[in-house]
């Protein structure tokens, strides 16, 4: 009995021997890795490293950075074109747009199992992305973006008021490079069936012009109270052009400001100065209201010198805050 136990226990030891020593090396260790993963069906980075986990780690940061790089450049090449060849006027469109940075979420990524070279003292291990598979997981991403996209789309296509129309479709333009990146990274993944969302490409390269065509229709006439040398008037002024509208003595929609200096005290006296804004359509309805006021405390010995400290600060506020609402978001009504 005791020498059948010593026969088996020879015998496995030898035959594990055996499969360690001739253990094949898979073929994505190899110098031409690439092609045990086509990239007609994948998409693949391979890390090397002294351990099995970081070998991994390594592959998929690999895998995250190319995914990365490559859906960045294209977003960037997509929305520049789109602006430049568009001759769009508005350069709250063109300003950042073109240095847009997109946090890739990979989908999909599976991992072969690390493979130790004993002559190389290196671990090797392939992060990859089968395309069939990914792409069904990542449509669900693709479609919340189109149809967020869409909602202020058709928002636009459905108003009547330029001004509202104009502010649909620069949400849709924002909303839209959101759609555009998931799209960027459908393509890179499935680029047969990105194709399907080619139209929807079609209508988000077109919003640039439909933006300038609504706001050549709308021209600014300010009826402005209580300014001080025109301080407020030029801030004014220079925020809706930088939006992209026309600011005339004649317009069809009016701006109605009223500015007051709230000066507290007598020798010395503080100034707060506050504005109201109320720009109303020629149909009489109000498409857009500002408020605000300065709380920095202006103190002098009297109010024009008062008014000379602290109108130049609101104005820059102002003009900052209108433009940012007016380049942005939909107005308020």
């Amino acid at each position: 009995m005791k020498k059948i136990s010593t026969f088996l226990i020879s015998f496995v030891s030898f035959f594990l021997f055996s499969c360690g020593s001739t253990r094949q090396i898979p073929s994505w260790v190899t110098p031409d890795w690439t092609t045990a993963f086509p990239n007609s069906r994948f998409l693949a980075q391979r890390g090397v490293a002294e351990s099995a986990e970081t070998a991994k780690t390594e592959a998929l940061s690999q895998l995250s950075q190319y995914i990365r790089t490559n859906v960045n450049a294209n977003i960037t090449t997509s929305v520049t074109h789109m602006e430049r060849n568009k001759k769009v006027t508005d350069s709250a469109l063109i300003q950042t747009d073109v240095a847009i940075q997109s946090n890739v979420e990979l989908f999909g990524v599976e991992y072969t199992v690390p493979f130790h070279v004993k002559s190389e003292k290196r671990w090797y291990c392939v992060a990859y992305i089968n395309r069939e598979r990914a792409w069904t997981q990542y449509v669900p991403k693709i479609e919340l973006a189109k149809n967020l996209f869409y909602s202020f789309y058709n928002s636009a296509r459905v108003e009547g008021e330029p001004f509202f129309i104009m502010s649909d479709y620069k949400n849709a333009w924002e909303h839209g490079k959101e759609f555009l990146t998931t799209l960027e990274y459908g393509r890179l993944i499935h680029p047969d069936r990105e194709r399907m969302y080619a139209a929807d490409r079609a209508k988000l390269a077109e919003i640039p012009v439909k933006i300038d065509n609504e706001r050549r229709q709308i021209a600014i006439q300010l009826n402005i109270q209580g300014d001080y040398n025109g301080i407020i008037t030029t801030a004014l002024e220079n925020a809706f052009k930088k939006s992209g509208l026309t600011v005339s003595k004649k317009g069809n929609y009016m701006a109605d400001v009223e500015i007051k200096p709230n000066s507290d005290g007598k020798s010395p006296l503080a100034v707060y100065p506050e504005i109201d804004l109320k720009l109303t359509a020629s149909s009489g309805q109000t498409v857009y209201s500002y408020k605000d006021r300065l709380s920095e405390r202006t103190v002098a010995y009297s109010l024009e010198t008062a008014q000379k400290k602290a109108y130049p600060v609101f104005a820059r506020q102002i003009e900052e805050n209108i433009y940012n609402d007016l380049s942005k978001t939909r107005a308020e009504h």
